[in-house]
């Protein structure tokens, strides 16, 4: 543990006995299902709305061209996962 504390700092990961209960009590209401749904709702829903607005405009771009565009869906659903957790 000595070497990953050096790189990510004391906290949940490097911590044992009554200093990682306290670290852990003082984090536990961000994972409470309530708190998700609220935060997740409100911030997820519209950073989706935003990639499926631009992936429909891309579509829609790449018809009047007469082309076919292909979307990396793994780069965007990685950005958009960063996203909604950054």
């Amino acid at each position: 543990l000595e070497f990953l504390s050096s790189k990510v700092g004391r906290g949940l990961l490097t911590l044992d006995g009554e200093q990682w209960m306290r670290h852990r009590r003082i984090v536990q209401s961000a994972f409470h299902i309530n708190f998700l749904k609220e935060s997740l709702s409100e911030s997820a829903v519209p950073r989706i709305s935003n990639f499926i607005q631009y992936w429909r405009m891309a579509v829609k771009n790449s018809a009047k061209e007469g082309k076919v565009r292909e979307i990396d869906l793994n780069s965007h659903l990685s950005a958009l996962t960063l996203d909604i957790i950054g």
